[in-house]
């Protein structure tokens, strides 16, 4: 058998186009209450039980997907989640989960230490307690998730963190980044923040100003590549190429734009890919300004941002434009 390096194995098949990425969210749920998140206007939210949540990655593997992110919420606040994670791995699939830290409690991680995922992924948003706890809405929540970190990188699970950069904890970026490097991990800062999915503005209001992205660090986060072609899509969206699924069981073209959606549990993965497509391609040929600015390559506007801020995923977004001119003048 000949060996690849995962790098290139993974870079290959991404740009063949096969075996297509899924992430699927498994609940609503999680143990925090962190004010910028898009999702938890849905935390009440009943998802599958565990033969539908099986027979949807029965589907997934038997339509070639390889790569698998269970996220949510939190997928660990679902108290099947060890049951639901073994059968995953039975099927063969990459796994990697999206999870807050919090509940990666010593029999959790020796478990999951057993058949190691490909990665936890974990948000740290402050190095700080006291700030940490009030970004997350949850006393405790530093401790929990620093235990977590800690338990997880002891059992020699990988871990990568993500920092979502904001108003709140923007000045407290260097001490984030310190507190990664001392784990020995990167610093991964995003600095997208998208309404909640019922249109709800208020994690919008936590947005960086436009002044303070211009004046992040080299190499901190920028505007997404564009994907050749042009349209109004600016990622792979387009050619849904990645399978988005929701609690329900139901397949949307990302994590913002979930309408149409078409269930996984009555459908085959052919056939809702079918519909989303097409979806796909009608938004893609609809006329924006935003696809002709000449702002486009500094700019992080998106027509799943567009949908939730403005209704319409042809609509200019207030924000991306004053956000653009401030990097466009940086130069």
């Amino acid at each position: 058998m000949r060996e690849i390096a995962y790098r290139k194995f993974s870079l290959a098949a991404h740009l063949r186009g096969e075996a297509p990425a899924c992430q699927f969210e498994l609940t609503y749920r999680c143990p925090l209450k962190c004010a910028h998140c898009y999702c938890s206007c849905f935390a009440g939210e009943a998802g599958m039980n565990p033969a539908e949540v099986r027979q949807c990655l029965d589907k997934l593997a038997a339509a070639g997907v390889l790569w698998l992110c269970l996220t949510g919420g939190d997928p660990l606040s679902r108290p099947d989640f060890p049951e639901i994670y073994d059968y995953a791995k039975s099927l063969g699939f990459i796994i990697t989960i999206f999870t807050s830290g919090t509940l990666l409690a010593p029999e959790t991680v020796k478990r999951l230490a057993k058949r190691p995922p490909f990665a936890l992924e974990i948000t740290v948003n402050a190095a700080e307690p006291e700030l940490f706890d009030r970004l997350a809405g949850t006393p405790g929540a530093f401790r929990a998730v620093d235990a977590g970190i800690r338990r997880a990188l002891a059992a020699g699970i990988a871990v990568k963190l993500k920092t979502q950069l904001m108003s709140e904890n923007f000045a407290a970026r260097r001490e984030i980044k310190r507190y990664a490097q001392a784990l020995g991990l990167r610093y991964n800062p995003s600095v997208k923040l998208f309404p909640g999915l019922d249109g709800s503005l208020s994690p919008c209001r936590l947005r960086l100003s436009p002044e303070q992205l211009a004046c992040l660090e080299r190499g901190n986060p920028g505007p997404p590549r564009l994907r050749r072609g042009g349209g109004l899509f600016r990622c792979a969206a387009a050619a849904c190429n990645s399978i988005h699924l929701n609690p329900r069981g139901e397949m949307f073209l990302c994590g913002f734009i979930r309408k149409p959606a078409s269930s996984l549990l009555k459908r085959g993965v052919a056939h809702c890919r079918k519909i989303l497509l097409a979806a796909a391609r009608r938004l893609d040929r609809l006329p924006s300004p935003c696809s002709v600015c000449r702002m486009r390559n500094e700019c992080m506007w998106c027509p799943g941002m567009a949908i939730l801020e403005t209704g319409s995923p042809q609509k200019p977004v207030d924000y991306c434009c004053r956000s653009a001119e401030a990097l466009c003048a940086k130069g």
